[in-house]
């Protein structure tokens, strides 16, 4: 690599990608700390400190994530669930946490996570598309 380039996070990478296919905001939250349990309501309480319970289609998703033990919930608002069920995903999430969870315990950490967010960003491009001024 030439002196003063950096690799790319795929995190961040995958985080850009998912801004450009859905209007459904992705949020990380990475913890390092072998002391900080990984439980839903630990995850709720971050989701509404960072204000993503207010966004105006509720449909905000927080990955929460503990580096440590490799153990995550994910987060989200009302109308991703909605909009999943209504779409015959209903058993989206289970599925979904499965396949992270595999993908954490075999792969790097960064590529998993830049995976999960990938998936979750085509999963909901098109319940919730970018809309855009030639779309009117």
């Amino acid at each position: 690599m030439a002196p003063g380039k950096h690799a790319k996070s795929p995190v961040l990478t995958a985080l850009k990608k998912a801004s450009n296919i859905t209007r459904a905001p992705i949020h990380v939250h990475i913890s390092q700390s072998s002391l900080q349990k990984i439980s839903k309501k630990h995850a709720e309480r971050v989701f509404t400190y960072f204000g993503l319970d207010k966004a105006p289609e509720q449909n905000s998703i927080l990955i929460f994530l503990n580096l440590k033990n490799r153990k995550f919930t994910i987060v989200y608002g009302d109308e991703i669930d909605a909009a999943l069920k209504k779409s015959g995903n209903g058993n989206y999430w289970e599925l979904f946490r499965k396949s992270f969870q595999e993908d954490l315990q075999s792969t790097q950490f960064e590529n998993a996570l830049a995976i999960a967010i990938l998936t979750i960003a085509i999963t909901l491009e098109k319940l919730f598309p970018i809309v855009t001024v030639q779309d009117f």
